[in-house]
């Protein structure tokens, strides 16, 4: 069984985490984290992807910590995250995917979308997406 976590470094991404790698643990899944930088339109400032180099370096450690098997990975992408992400998990073989979600006001979702969205409506496997609050 593979697992694919779709990482941003917040409340809910966290959750995700928490709950991705104790699904995995769970199921003898191996676990893959992706957090995705959209580049060309907006770039983050190097810095900002670096800390989240690290970030993800930690989430590897954490993982065969764990004694998972597994990897995290940073992806720079010209497109949509959701794209990104579902490339993964089409690549991966994935059959489940774990995402977190975080509340958004109409206006918000109308005028910038919502990648969490656009992963449960487009997924091939199952999607599992929680709230900051989630717990395992």
């Amino acid at each position: 069984m593979n697992i694919v976590i779709g990482y941003v470094d917040n409340a809910a991404g966290n959750a995700a985490l928490r709950v991705g790698l104790s699904e995995a643990a769970l199921r003898g899944a191996a676990v893959r984290v992706r957090h995705v930088v959209r580049v060309g339109t907006h770039n983050e400032p190097p810095e900002s992807i670096e800390r989240m180099r690290g970030r993800l370096e930690q989430i590897t450690r954490q993982i065969a910590s764990q004694g998972l098997v597994g990897d995290a990975e940073l992806l720079l992408e010209r497109g949509e995250p959701a794209d990104a992400i579902l490339d993964e998990v089409v690549r991966l073989r994935a059959d489940l995917l774990v995402i977190g979600s975080r509340r958004r006001s109409r206006v918000g979702k109308l005028l910038l979308g919502s990648t969490s969205q656009q992963l449960v409506l487009r997924a091939p496997c199952a999607v599992l997406s929680l709230r900051p609050s989630a717990s395992p």
